[in-house]
């Protein structure tokens, strides 16, 4: 009677193994497949962003991911003044002291790089309207063509 009692819970052990491994295999399939990466392009970018952005800039980098809330990395490269009627002052209040947008830590985007730029202007910006918000640091130089790192996000 021992021995079919012991071999009794060895089996259930073993069933309970591996029921535990695969419903573990399910829900990581399940919660994996809910990431999806995309590199939009600038009228994407422009419907997402709800930011008119003019024909003569260039993407330097682009990566959407979507899952429960939406995330959007952007480089973008363009000139001055189109930089200055896209973010005009009056309504974002640029810092040239705080850095509101930093270096990407897991460096799965190598081009993400907003510590390159020492002279800079930066802010964040809430859209409560659209439940959405972004990170914004771009050149303050006198260069004619300035990059513009922009992180926006859903919430």
């Amino acid at each position: 009677m021992k021995r079919k009692r012991k071999l009794f819970f060895k089996i259930l052990a073993f069933v309970s193994i591996f029921v535990l491994g695969l419903l573990f295999a399910i829900f990581y399939l399940m919660f994996s497949s809910l990431v999806d990466v995309s590199n939009p392009n600038l009228p994407e970018i422009s419907r997402i962003t709800k930011l008119e952005f003019p024909e003569n800039t260039r993407i330097v980098g682009s990566q959407r991911l979507s899952a429960l809330n939406d995330s959007l990395y952007i480089l973008l490269e363009m000139p001055r003044e189109a930089v200055e009627e896209l973010f005009p002052e009056n309504k974002f209040h640029p810092s040239t002291t705080i850095r509101y947008l930093k270096n990407d830590n897991t460096r799965k985007r190598k081009w993400f790089n907003p510590d390159s730029i020492s002279d800079f202007k930066s802010f964040n910006y809430t859209d409560s309207a659209n439940n959405s918000g972004m990170y914004v640091l771009y050149d303050n130089s006198d260069a004619a063509i300035k990059k513009v790192y922009i992180l926006w996000f859903s919430m």
